[in-house]
Formats: C-alpha cells, structure tokens, sequence
C-alpha cells in the first residue's frame, strides 16, 4: 500500500519519505522514496500534524519511550 501512496504523490510532484521495518534505504530510493529512521518519520509527522491541528493526538505517544 505505501509504494502505491508514494507513486501517487510523485506524481503530484510530492518529496516522499518512508521507514518500515522490512524496508532497506536501496529499495526505497530504487522506489524514488527517502528514507528515514522510524525517529525522523515520526519527528515529521508530529510537526505536520501540530501545524495542521487536524490531526491533533492522531500520533500522541508513538515513537515516546
């Protein structure tokens, strides 16, 4: 499901980032995708999120402890 969101959003001229546990750095640049640390991923999302509001508490706690 995320190769096909990433290949949607390269269509729309969108920068990608992507982590998972069974993803390699290689395969995700041969998906024309960054890849991140679960750390970044979830730095990113937490600061979207806080200047959208609208997903506010959506990821309260992933990534804490």
């Amino acid at each position: 499901m995320g190769t096909r969101v990433a290949e949607i959003g390269a269509a729309f001229g969108m920068d990608t980032i992507a982590w998972s546990q069974n993803l390699k750095p290689e395969d995700a640049r041969a998906k024309g995708v960054a890849y991140v640390s679960r750390d970044e991923l979830f730095s990113a999302l937490r600061a979207w999120m806080w200047v959208s509001r609208s997903g506010f508490g959506v990821v309260r706690g992933v990534g804490q402890g």
